[in-house]
């Protein structure tokens, strides 16, 4: 697939945009929005060069401006929503260890997991889906353990669908006799935004 790279941009906007003053606005104004039509920013640099640069109609100076003002709406829905979902996905990873520390791993990890969800542990084991995952964590072993974390990062795909989080965890074992024993480590975790609006992890 074609990309558009900053060299792309400045060729539109150094070379691209001069020579197009002897073609119609109209043309310039159409070809511009499609090559930038990604690059919303940018996009909005141009139309507005284009906007006093051409000698254009007060029609077309008109669709200009609309133009560049639904570039500078996008934008701002655009920030506001991925702000909106990184808000969700901490809540999520806190609504998470809530639920561990209450119920128990188990019942945790099968609640925010995917159907298809994958987990990587000890000695590079991949456990598959969401039943066995659930298994995984009814062994004994974390019949008393609880985990505490945070991610030190949260960042999310431009269309707020997917997440990854990464961060530091402290897992906590008592053992039958009451003697404590503490693994830290780093976590990283893939989320995916279901049909129904919520959030389950995929990886972890």
């Amino acid at each position: 697939m074609f990309q558009i790279t900053n060299w792309h941009l400045q060729l539109a906007d150094g070379i691209l945009m001069p020579s197009l003053r002897k073609y119609s606005s109209l043309a310039a104004m159409l070809l511009t929005f499609l090559i930038f039509v990604r690059y919303q920013k940018k996009a909005l640099v141009i139309l507005i060069k284009m906007h006093f640069m051409f000698r254009v109609s007060k029609f077309i100076r008109t669709v200009i401006l609309l133009v560049s003002l639904f570039i500078m709406i996008t934008s701002c829905n655009n920030k506001k929503n991925y702000d909106e979902s990184k808000s969700e996905i901490k809540q999520i990873e806190k609504d998470f260890q809530k639920l561990l520390i209450s119920e128990g791993a188990a019942s945790a990890f099968y609640k925010f997991a995917a159907d298809n969800a994958v987990i990587k542990r000890e000695n590079d084991t991949l456990i598959f889906g969401k039943e066995e995952i659930k298994k995984y964590y009814t062994n004994p072993f974390y019949k008393n353990a609880v985990a505490i974390w945070e991610p030190d990062y949260i960042d999310i795909s431009n269309d707020q669908t997917m997440a990854y989080t990464f961060g530091k965890y402290e897992w906590t074992f008592i053992d039958s006799t009451g003697k404590k024993t503490n693994y830290k480590g780093i976590f990283h975790t893939v989320w995916k935004k279901m049909l129904d609006g919520s959030w389950k992890f995929v990886w972890d």
